[in-house]
């Protein structure tokens, strides 16, 4: 969004398809990588910080979740 909107000329085509691509990639990572930390059948502190860990690694999927 920053390049369409931001920028003084068109972002070039490589621009958009890598930084399409690369946040496709980095989300998926952290999204699998955030649901292996997680662990519903926790409770207490460890619940605590599953969800807190859970939370930085994806913080989209963690607003969700509350």
């Amino acid at each position: 969004m920053w390049e369409i909107f931001m920028e003084s000329e068109f972002p070039s085509y490589n621009d958009l398809i890598a930084t399409t691509w690369g946040g496709v990639a980095l989300g998926e990572i952290t999204y699998r990588f955030s649901e292996q930390v997680l662990d519903d059948r926790a409770r207490g502190t460890e619940r605590f910080f599953r969800e807190l860990g859970g939370f930085l690694i994806n913080p989209v999927g963690g607003f969700n979740r509350i």
